[in-house]
């Protein structure tokens, strides 16, 4: 009963949170659920796109990171699933992938932030991580570059070309298109608007 209780305390928590007006007040509804809920990995993923929502890149990273931790030590995430359910038990079960290509997205805007800044070195780590967890997702492996670059690596920069322009990804592009890019300038160029982080929040059950 007492667990009943807390359950639905959360989800209208939860609820609050969806609809509120503002992403510090939805973190604010969150960070009470999960006091009720600390291993539920909807309530994580929630707090990690309002987190987003306030450029809070490192701790949106932070709270993805350990929902999928948790998804994996549930044995709740479904490998190859195209789409995450609600267990019977109501406890939540996310897609290993959907969670991956999340994470990596994070990932690649916290690399951005660091090439933007100048600091290609300190972006790689991110990069690499990135495409680990999505080695499909050619675009990571031309930030990458781009890093590379600005850390005076050209052999390793045109590696990640090399495999991109080989990928049968249509938005590949080739090295000559991309020569421009890799260019030293006297001022590093940003990069290209980082892509990868999902839209809008999907409301799922609330899980333990």
């Amino acid at each position: 009963m007492a667990e009943q209780l807390i359950a639905t305390k959360a989800a209208k928590l939860r609820a609050l949170a969806a609809s509120a007006s503002t992403a510090d007040e939805a973190v604010r509804h969150l960070n009470a659920a999960l006091y009720l809920q600390p291993k539920s990995v909807n309530l994580l993923v929630d707090r990690s796109d309002a987190l987003l929502q306030l450029g809070d890149v490192a701790s949106a990273t932070a709270n993805l990171r350990h929902a999928m931790q948790l998804a994996e030590s549930a044995a709740v995430a479904l490998v190859g699933a195209a789409t995450a359910t609600a267990k019977s038990d109501g406890s939540d079960a996310w897609a290993r992938a959907e969670l991956q290509e999340r994470l990596a997205g994070l990932l690649d805007l916290r690399a951005a932030a660091l090439v933007q800044a100048g600091e290609h070195q300190a972006a790689v780590p991110y990069l690499n991580e990135a495409i680990e967890l999505t080695p499909h997702r050619p675009s990571y492996r031309m930030h990458r570059a781009l890093a590379y670059t600005g850390c005076d690596e050209p052999i390793l920069a045109l590696r990640d070309l090399d495999v991109r322009r080989k990928s049968k990804t249509p938005q590949a592009h080739t090295r000559a298109e991309l020569g421009n890019a890799l260019r030293p300038t006297r001022d590093p160029t940003p990069p290209p608007r980082y892509l990868g982080v999902r839209g809008p929040r999907r409301q799922r059950p609330v899980g333990r």
